[in-house]
């Protein structure tokens, strides 16, 4: 999922990423709809370059952005995921299909794993630079909470600990492989060995900039499962929608954001 605004005519600047989870539902970061009205955002399915047409793209409003109750206006403080309910449902396809969530930590691959982010985002750190104009992945070593914590107590010198709800990917050095502004909301998928199947096991949250020098840190989508299972429920349970999707793969969406603003 990608969220971008037109700042010049047939140019688009990527802000957001995310994952489809259900034929009506959009995981992503509450760090990139914080504040914001629905009528501000229009979703894409089926698309992999951005200034490009392609016959394989679906357009969908956004008929409510719920954020994490505990989400306190920082990505820093934890549970920066939100859900945005579509109007209508998605098609799915062989280019558009949701992605699988972990319902517990013990369905998390070990770690050391080489898992996978994925985004329209910047591949060079700071303001002006270019956004990517085609689907870029990287992949990336998923690190224990021991690893994470030290790391960002270390660079931050932070006081407080790392929150729970937050995991980290990535080597050190990072060797430019990294998340990057723009990437925000958007998946890190791990394969499962035991099923065969995709897991989205973070939603990216933040860097320690510049982007390409540390782990990135996403938002620990198990540690979310059940918000995000009690909030589908809750309106499918009145509406007839799909439940979360149990055999699912990883594909592009893109959402473009029509109002002007930077998010990591």
């Amino acid at each position: 999922m990608l969220v971008s605004i037109p700042y010049s005519p047939g140019t688009f600047n990527v802000f957001c990423g995310g994952s489809i989870i259900s034929d009506r539902w959009i995981l992503t970061a509450a760090h990139c709809v914080e504040s914001k009205s629905r009528f501000l955002f229009l979703v894409y399915v089926g698309k992999n370059t951005v200034l490009q047409s392609e016959s394989s793209t679906q357009q969908f409003a956004v008929e409510e952005i719920i954020i994490h109750p505990e989400y306190a206006d920082s990505a820093l403080l934890g549970h920066d995921v939100a859900l945005l309910h579509l109007t209508t449902k998605i098609t799915f396809n062989e280019y558009v299909r949701p992605v699988c969530i972990p319902q517990s930590p013990s369905e998390l691959p070990p770690n050391g794993s080489i898992c996978v982010a994925t985004g329209w985002g910047r591949t060079d750190y700071g303001a002006g630079k270019p956004t990517s104009t085609a689907l870029r992945q990287v992949r990336l070593t998923l690190n224990s909470r021991a690893f994470c914590e030290s790391l960002y107590v270390q660079i931050q010198g932070a006081p407080d600990a790392l929150p729970a709800s937050i995991l980290c990917a990535g080597d050190i050095p990072a060797n430019n492989r990294d998340i990057c502004q723009g990437d925000s909301g958007g998946p890190l998928v791990c394969l499962n060995v035991k099923n065969d199947q995709w897991l989205v096991v973070g939603c990216s949250s933040f860097i320690l900039p510049p982007c390409g020098s540390y782990p990135g840190f996403f938002a620990d989508v198990a540690a979310e499962f059940q918000w995000i299972n009690k909030t589908l429920n809750s309106t499918s349970s009145t509406s007839g929608e799909h439940h979360l999707q149990s055999n699912a793969l990883l594909m592009s969406l893109v959402v473009y954001h029509l109002i002007q603003r930077l998010t990591i």
